[in-house]
């Protein structure tokens, strides 16, 4: 039954016919994650990785909104976990851009869905809040510029998707795109694991939000219908 309501709210929102696709990163499309192969108990520095995550993720978590905002970049960041640790910097920095450079797709399906969205002419752009890796080094290592019509990085606006203009009725992060492709709110759907302000709903900005890797399948399938 509950799968029946999701394909029946995405079903709607297929209905749409919109133009763009924005597409979330992480936990949408990828569920990879910094420093992943420090998970392996087998790596040699596999302590290193509930220590790394736990200091950045938990005990200095106000480090990560401005770093997505490109306040911070990658050097200012490891440099602190270096300091807060006692590990090397530049082995940390080694085995962030390693881990970035190995991210994969939560589905190997996902490719064939986007190259028939674009051949429909609908763009397909990745919507991300993340910080300055993802252009240098997630993006290359998983050849997403090969695949992907473009890329909003909240590093690069210095806007996440979460900052609203509720005056003038704006989601400041897709201001400039929309504005430069001439696409209006009703235009545009965001899949993303996280559902953003209701401001989105009320200017009328398409939003489904995802929930796993086989809510993201169905509701590709049914958008792809």
């Amino acid at each position: 039954m509950l799968r029946n309501m999701l394909r029946n709210k995405v079903r709607n929102n297929a209905q749409m016919r919109y133009k763009a696709i924005f597409f979330d990163f992480h936990k949408t499309l990828s569920s990879s994650l910094y420093w992943e192969q420090l998970k392996d108990t087998n790596h040699p520095r596999h302590e290193w990785f509930d220590k790394i995550t736990r200091f950045l993720f938990e005990e200095n978590k106000q480090i990560i909104n401005p770093w997505m905002r490109g306040e911070y970049d990658t050097n200012y960041v490891t440099d602190i976990i270096s300091q807060g640790l006692g590990l090397p910097k530049s082995t940390l920095k080694e085995d962030l851009e390693y881990s970035c450079r190995k991210m994969k797709f939560i589905s190997e399906e996902i490719p064939k869905f986007i190259k028939m969205f674009r051949s429909r002419g609908i763009k397909c752009v990745v919507a991300t809040d993340h910080t300055d890796v993802f252009r240098e080094h997630i993006l290359p290592g998983m050849k997403l510029d090969e695949l992907f019509d473009d890329f909003l990085i909240s590093y690069e606006i210095g806007k996440l998707k979460s900052d609203i203009d509720r005056e003038n009725k704006k989601i400041l992060f897709f201001e400039t795109f929309l504005k430069k492709n001439d696409l209006k709110y009703k235009d545009v759907l965001l899949l993303d694991d996280c559902m953003h302000d209701v401001s989105y709903k009320e200017f009328g900005f398409g939003q489904i939000r995802i929930e796993g890797r086989d809510h993201l399948l169905d509701t590709l399938k049914v958008l792809a219908n």
